[in-house]
């Protein structure tokens, strides 16, 4: 049993499966994994040649379903969820995946001329991979009450109801079968207006590291988007979003978490208690 559900840019939904009355799936294509190119150099005196790259092409998911009921209303009302060139969203769920992708309609083609008419959609997804309808959360800090009773406050002294406190050695598990970008928050919680620099982030395996040359000051909080096409570096303060790439040091790395687990070391120049860290992500699956 799977569900299949379209959203389109206007965040309308519209579902496919689970509506007999209205639509009958009779095929869809492309939810296996998409073809690759593999790029080869000829060997000029030996046999064969030698592998030099190779890339996933886009996937093509192609939807073959019959309108039912009202046929002529239910087809038109797929032309507003598969306008051409339009942007859509497809969710598929079954009992080992909840997953969605994102495409563009190619082509929406019917006989109409037809007693039992069939539609074929035909969707171009740019970014081949099936991605996890929920992101996967890590929160990198720890709060741990400091407020206890029976209390005494003593004079011109403060009271900590709560401290945060970083694993400066974490482990972020991919269970994707694809390498996958992230979305790492860091935020200074001091309300008191301190100033910290930025920690930086380490891939204790690969030695790879990812630096931000900024300060925060109490409140602020930056945002770091490494997936692939969607890289950015947005500093918020006051509620105003500011892009600050022009920060990000050109000596680090755009971090990706690798299939499996991934260790991350933080490193801080200051006191690590002014910090709240979490990563976001979704993994990415080659087919449902």
């Amino acid at each position: 049993m799977f569900t299949i559900e379209i959203q389109n840019r206007h965040s309308q939904i519209l579902k496919l499966t689970q509506n007999e009355s209205n639509y009958q799936i009779l095929k869809i294509d492309g939810l296996t994994p998409p073809n690759a190119s593999i790029h080869t150099n000829v060997n000029a005196n030996a046999h064969g040649a030698s592998f030099k790259s190779s890339k996933i092409e886009p996937r093509n998911l192609v939807i073959q379903l019959k309108p039912r009921g009202n046929i002529e209303e239910n087809r038109l009302r797929l032309y507003e969820y598969f306008a051409t060139s339009d942007w859509c969203k497809v969710y598929f769920r079954n009992s080992n995946r909840n997953v969605a992708i994102e495409g563009y309609v190619e082509s929406i083609e019917s006989d109409l001329f037809t007693n039992n008419q069939v539609m074929q959609i035909s969707i171009l997804c740019p970014e081949p991979f099936f991605k996890d309808v929920e992101d996967s959360i890590i929160d990198i800090s720890k709060e741990h009450s400091a407020f206890e009773f029976p209390f005494e406050i003593p004079v011109s002294e403060s009271v900590e109801f709560s401290v945060f406190e970083q694993d400066r050695f974490t482990c972020v598990v991919n269970y994707g079968q694809a390498d996958t970008g992230m979305i790492i928050e860091i935020e200074n919680n001091m309300s008191d207006g301190t100033t910290a620099r930025c920690p930086v982030i380490r891939n204790y395996i690969t030695g790879e590291s990812l630096k931000i040359n900024t300060d925060l000051l109490g409140g602020e909080k930056i945002i770091i988007n490494t997936n692939v096409g969607k890289k950015s570096v947005t500093k918020i303060s006051n509620g105003k979003e500011v892009n600050i790439i022009n920060f990000f040091d050109l000596k680090t790395d755009w971090l990706q978490l690798r299939k499996g687990a991934n260790y991350f070391t933080f490193d801080y120049s200051d006191n690590d208690r002014y910090f709240k860290i979490n990563i976001r992500y979704s993994s990415n699956y080659l087919g449902v």
